[in-house]
């Protein structure tokens, strides 16, 4: 699980964020892992931090096929799969950040 982690840590632009951030995945059915985004660096860790930015949870199977590329997120959180947490106006003003879909 940590490369995969470590791969969604790499995949992201940090220099694109509004401002530093934590994002948390609170999976159902494997242990949370969390994101340090800030100045142009990031780290993946395993666990909870207590005031994520944005959490996000869903099935750890949902989170691969998005990584692989089989799945929209936003159709995800259409659906009701995929359901953030926090501050979603820093995710759009950070969304540069995210690889396009």
């Amino acid at each position: 699980m940590r490369l995969l982690f470590e791969t969604v840590a790499t995949g992201l632009d940090s220099t694109a964020a509004a401002e530093p951030g934590v994002i948390q995945w609170e999976l159902t059915d494997a242990e949370p892992w969390h994101i340090h985004v800030s100045n142009g660096s990031t780290q993946a860790r395993p666990g909870r931090v207590a005031d994520p930015r944005l959490s996000l949870r869903w099935k750890f199977e949902d989170f691969v096929d998005v990584v692989a590329g089989r799945q929209d997120p936003r159709r995800l959180v259409a659906t009701g799969r995929l359901r953030p947490r926090g501050d979603l106006r820093w995710v759009w003003r950070s969304r540069a950040m995210f690889p396009p879909l």
